[in-house]
């Protein structure tokens, strides 16, 4: 794994800001910085097996909310069509 650090901001699995630092396998480390998105900053040395307790620092942000549930549009109660603009119907020869 390395650590690298966002040149711009983009889009890889989650949006990653200007200037964040985050951890990516070695290939990915390679093809991020070709296509100029990020800096490799350096490897990082421990391993998920043997994490370091001294490298960890207490953060002052708020832990996350949790995700909302996914709404999906249904139809209404009856069967019927919901209201709105009516569709276009093909004219046909």
């Amino acid at each position: 794994m390395k650590q690298v650090q966002a040149l711009r901001g983009f889009i890889h699995g989650e949006p990653r800001k200007r200037n964040e630092r985050f951890s990516v396998t070695n290939q990915t480390a390679a093809e991020l910085e070709q296509k100029g998105l990020v800096r490799i900053l350096s490897d990082e040395g421990p391993t998920e097996e043997t994490p370091s307790t001294a490298d960890v620092e207490k953060s002052s942000a708020s832990p996350a909310a949790p995700v909302s549930p996914q709404t999906i549009a249904n139809t209404s109660g009856n069967g019927a069509r919901k209201r709105g603009r009516p569709r276009k119907h093909a004219v046909s020869s």
